[in-house]
């Protein structure tokens, strides 16, 4: 048997701001790899694993700050 628990969260302006500026970060790198496999598949029929697409990513992103 499986349970669920549903909890409602109230952040502050502060973190409703924190929130939206990462997940803004989330969805350009995960779009701009995804740009990067596709182009990749297209031009020559080459799949990037995960492991790829990390070592393309610039240092400064993984410690979220733009190259």
């Amino acid at each position: 048997m499986f349970r669920a628990t549903k909890i409602r969260l109230y952040p502050t302006a502060a973190q409703q701001d924190l929130i939206a500026r990462q997940l803004g970060c989330v969805r350009f790198v995960w779009n701009k790899a995804l740009d990067l496999k596709k182009t990749a598949w297209e031009e020559r029929r080459e799949s990037l694993s995960i492991h790829t697409l990390i070592t393309m990513l610039p240092v400064g992103w993984a410690i979220g700050h733009p190259a």
